[in-house]
């Protein structure tokens, strides 16, 4: 379903009518989905997805709260690319078990340093890819090196 216009609207009628148990992947790239649509897709039954991809939604920190309650079992791909995630959003993702997780994209946000410390301080070392590109990160190759 990525990269449409669905929209809140859209995501709600899917909420009501899909059947969403048997769901392994969650492709709502460029959906503009906005705080509802997020609060609409908590509605449906989404414990068999293993794949979450919200690239390009105009997530925010306050947001990501709520995505971060999609996440019901370990996940191995979170694709949360072009949106507006900082430090808020950076502490919640601290938080979480992300074990599981061997693809975490977080190019085109709100990133700095300060941001990119707290993963380090809990010796996150579960991805084999992790993108920050795109964020505020000057000395980029010598924070990534210092991840690992």
């Amino acid at each position: 379903m990525g990269s449409n216009e669905l929209g809140n609207n859209g995501i709600d009628f899917l909420s009501t009518v899909a059947d969403f148990k048997i769901l392994t992947e969650l492709n709502c790239e460029n959906f503009d989905l906005g705080r509802d649509g997020i609060e609409f897709l908590l509605k449906c039954d989404l414990s068999s997805v293993n794949i979450i991809n919200l690239a390009g939604n105009d997530i925010g920190d306050e947001e990501l709260d709520l995505i971060l309650r999609l996440v019901i079992k370990p996940i191995t791909y979170l694709n949360l690319e072009n949106n507006r995630i900082g430090l808020e959003g950076m502490k919640l993702l601290s938080k979480i078990n992300l074990e599981s997780i061997r693809v975490l994209n977080l190019a085109g946000n709100n990133i700095g340093v300060e941001e990119i410390e707290l993963f380090s301080k809990r010796s996150f070392k579960s991805p084999t890819q992790l993108n920050l590109e795109k964020n505020k990160i000057y000395n980029y190759n010598e924070v990534i090196n210092n991840l690992y």
